[in-house]
């Protein structure tokens, strides 16, 4: 009993978890559902054929790449953003 206690006693306390508490909770639940196929043939067959990226900008089909300027998440700021109104 008294190793148990001392043992209790020098086990390094759980991290607390890093965040900033204003976000939403959220919950997904999960289940299982069977598939039984119709028939052993299938009745469709479609092919997806993939290209690289760069073939699909030389045909057109994607747009040229434009320079894209570098966001800054804290304009103006020289830490982190500050509380919401809702938690001062």
């Amino acid at each position: 009993m008294q190793q148990e206690r001392m043992a209790a006693q020098s086990a390094p306390m759980p991290a607390t978890k890093l965040g900033t508490a204003h976000g939403e909770r959220e919950t997904s639940v999960v289940s299982r559902t069977q598939f039984v196929r119709n028939n052993s043939q299938p009745d469709e067959i479609i092919r997806i054929r993939y290209d690289s990226h760069a073939n699909l900008v030389a045909l057109g089909v994607i747009p040229s790449p434009r320079p894209q300027p570098v966001p800054n998440p804290f304009p103006g700021a020289v830490s982190y953003v500050p509380d919401p109104p809702a938690w001062r």
